[in-house]
């Protein structure tokens, strides 16, 4: 929901920053109006749509008993220590 929203918000934003430049009522104050903007908007990207498109949902998992095989392990060889010297 959050991707259509800022897609949508972008696309409002760049539409009237088209209908100000063909009516030449894009001075360089509204330029810098839409820079903030445009820089608060892709921040809010990286901040709210960035994690929902990155992520990936977690798979389901079928209920009852889990199917797992598992084939035990022949014992470790006993290790022994070598000596040592005290001096």
């Amino acid at each position: 929901m959050l991707v259509k929203a800022y897609w949508y918000a972008w696309l409002a934003i760049c539409a009237i920053a088209v209908v100000l430049f063909v009516t030449d009522g894009l001075t360089e104050l509204g330029l810098m109006i839409f820079g903030f903007i445009a820089f608060g908007m892709v921040f809010g990207g990286m901040i709210n749509v960035l994690p929902a498109t990155i992520a990936h949902p977690t798979p389901k998992i079928a209920a009852g008993k889990p199917k797992i095989s598992v084939t035990p392990l022949a014992a470790p060889p006993m290790v022994r220590r070598a000596p040592t010297m005290h001096v």
